[in-house]
């Protein structure tokens, strides 16, 4: 099993997932305004961002045992 395709993959959704959480973060604390992104939007990227981040390091975890890390 290629693992670095799948390092990859998971070092992306980490960073889509964080970029996730700092839109919903600052547009709830009005940075941005609700014309360029709602507050369900936001509080829906939150969650969708956190989940991500969890998912992505789950993954990281994985490879580096499958590694012997």
């Amino acid at each position: 099993m290629d693992t670095a395709k799948l390092k990859y993959t998971a070092y992306f959704a980490h960073f889509c997932g964080f970029l996730a959480v700092l839109l919903g973060f600052l547009t709830l604390n009005g940075f941005i305004s609700y014309e360029v992104i709602s507050r369900t939007e936001a509080v829906l990227g939150l969650a969708v961002g956190c989940g991500t981040i969890y998912l992505g390091r789950s993954t990281l975890k994985m490879i580096d045992r499958m590694e012997g890390r």
